[in-house]
């Protein structure tokens, strides 16, 4: 009876071994050089906001509105530059667009 007892534990403390193992984290492929608005607001006159980051891929910058342009919208490792610009509006209305960096290892 011992015997099963022992066998019991066993088989729970690889149980929980197995249940409790760390998941492995992904590190960041991105890092920007400094304190970033990562939320920026423009007036209605439209304007510039410039980014500057490091990456470990190669990368390319998609934006989703005709009206938010981004240069260069590609780069390489190291240290890069993006500026977001942004077309002057007088429609009355607040807007919102986002833009989305890809990084040639497929994480976006």
């Amino acid at each position: 009876m011992r015997r099963i007892y022992n066998l019991i534990a066993i088989a729970t403390a690889l149980v929980l071994l197995v249940a409790c193992s760390k998941e492995e984290q992904k590190q960041p492929q991105i890092f920007f050089t400094a304190i970033s608005d990562m939320n920026p607001t423009f007036s209605a006159d439209g304007g510039k906001k410039s980014y500057s980051f490091t990456s470990l891929y190669d990368w390319s910058i998609e934006s989703f509105d005709d009206w938010v342009s981004v240069s260069p919208a590609s780069g390489t490792t190291l240290d890069n530059k993006f500026v977001i610009s942004v077309e002057s509006h007088d429609g009355g209305w607040e807007r919102t667009s986002h833009i989305l960096v890809h990084l040639a290892n497929g994480d976006a």
